[in-house]
């Protein structure tokens, strides 16, 4: 049995991250991250470095994508790791992997295009997700998180550590998938 953390959305919150990563330590085999590591306008060298030292899979999310642009040049001129930023311009939009038989597929927004969408549980898209081929997607992005199947597809958004949106936002959110069971839940943390 293999168990993945999976978190999303830190935006540059290393108090969050932090704390996710100290309740995951010993209870899962591998730290998966579905993107928006950064803020478009802020950089966090502690949370590329603490990614980075748990040896996390990671791909970027929206914010990353503009962070590393020319738009975000501004942003890192400011007390930036240039290994940091070139770690986190290197990472993929998405990533793919079978682990213990089990396919799955993270990306940050929609599997589809456009992949800057943002969809949740209740959006009919997801009625289409055995049509990508993997047994558990991963998704970010919407700040919620949601465990949902839809047809043979476990379909998780870990929701957000470090600007959560469900209706209590003093409550960052992650994921831990077994893909043995092809099952996954929803752990909180409480922001300070």
């Amino acid at each position: 049995m293999t168990r993945i953390g999976v978190i999303s959305d830190i935006h540059s919150n290393v108090a969050a991250l932090d704390a996710a990563l100290g309740a995951l330590a010993g209870a899962v085999d591998h730290i998966w991250c579905a993107g928006d590591i950064v803020l478009q306008y802020r950089f966090s060298n502690e949370v590329t470095s603490r990614l980075r030292g748990v040896g996390a899979i990671a791909i970027q999310g929206n914010h990353d994508m503009v962070l590393v642009s020319d738009a975000g040049a501004d942003a890192r001129r400011h007390d930036v790791d240039d290994d940091a930023v070139r770690w986190l311009a290197g990472l993929p939009l998405r990533y793919e992997a079978t682990v213990e038989g089990c396919r799955m597929l993270m990306v940050h927004g929609s599997p589809w295009a456009p992949h800057g969408d943002y969809l949740r549980a209740h959006d009919d898209r997801w009625q289409r997700a055995d049509e990508l081929g993997a047994d558990v997607v991963i998704t970010g992005h919407t700040h919620e998180p949601m465990v949902a199947t839809f047809g043979t597809t476990l379909v998780v958004n870990p929701g957000s550590l470090g600007e959560p949106r469900q209706r209590d936002d003093r409550r960052g959110t992650y994921a831990i998938v077994d893909t043995a069971a092809r099952a996954a839940r929803i752990e909180y943390i409480t922001l300070r």
